[in-house]
């Protein structure tokens, strides 16, 4: 039993990770509704990959495929490309560096050239905020990429475009998760450089609670480093930051921490 996903497992471990055959009965985190998605089928690196099959809320069983725990056939239904596009091209987190970096850009060079296919492109950022989520090696891995490849940039482009609120989000979310795991000078020297302290501060001023959580939390980690702090103060970073401790509408415990912290950094 894996008390962090509620998850029940019966199968082979490689080296502390779920590989090889196995079985696994877990809540559906796509669904508000008690369900369970039953699955059977081969496992790498702890993550479903290869065939199998899958029952979701007691449904009759499907032959599906996935890619490290990216679902990319089901029986039936054309292969999920946009799921497919994101995680194959994602060389092994040991692998050369140069490889994943060039493997990255790729990637964030795809955002920009479905700016005019908005339902693929939605699907594809989506995909690309999952690579950051949790804390498996290779998601690790794309996040030091995303700053070691020069990533930022596109990165700061979707922080910074107001007309594409989802875009926007999913740039701050990706930034918020890199804040967590790469070292935070390099980060802030990147938005820095890229004159995106600006778009982070926007992240306050948005409607939803995640991205206010997201921009709380960047500058939290990156206030601690001089140059970043005193544009963000320039900039009226301290402002808004007070603005959401004394928000009463905003019900975040988390985000309230993360802006103190901040505000205490700032200064």
């Amino acid at each position: 039993f894996i008390a962090a996903t509620r998850e029940r497992y019966e199968g082979s471990f490689v080296a502390g990770e779920r590989s090889g055959y196995g079985r696994s009965v877990a809540p559906d985190p796509r669904s508000s509704e008690p369900r369970v998605i039953q699955y059977e089928g081969r496992w790498e690196k702890g993550k479903k990959h290869g065939a199998g099959t899958e029952s979701v809320g007691g449904r009759p069983p499907g032959t599906v495929s996935y890619h490290y725990g990216v679902r990319t056939r089901v029986a039936g239904e054309a292969p999920d490309r946009v799921g497919a596009q994101v995680a194959r091209p994602l060389p092994p987190a040991d692998s050369d560096s140069k490889e994943r970096s060039t493997a990255v850009l790729r990637l964030l060079a795809k955002v920009e050239r479905l700016k005019t296919r908005r339902e693929e492109r939605s699907k594809f950022l989506q995909a690309l905020r999952r690579l950051t989520q949790d804390d498996q090696q290779d998601h690790a891995a794309f996040r030091r990429c995303v700053l070691s490849s020069g990533g930022m940039s596109t990165i700061a482009k979707l922080l910074s475009d107001g007309d594409d609120d989802e875009a926007q989000h999913v740039a701050g979310s990706i930034t918020y998760d890199c804040c967590k795991t790469v070292e935070f000078t390099g980060m802030a020297n990147a938005l820095l450089s890229l004159g995106a302290v600006g778009s982070v501060l926007s992240l306050m001023q948005e409607d939803g609670g995640t991205p206010r959580l997201h921009g709380c939390g960047i500058l939290e980690s990156l206030c601690r480093h001089e140059d970043f702090a005193a544009e963000a103060a320039k900039q009226g970073g301290h402002c808004l930051l007070k603005t959401q401790l004394l928000n009463r509408g905003w019900d975040e415990p988390r985000g309230k921490v993360l802006a103190a912290r901040a505000l205490d950094n700032l200064f």
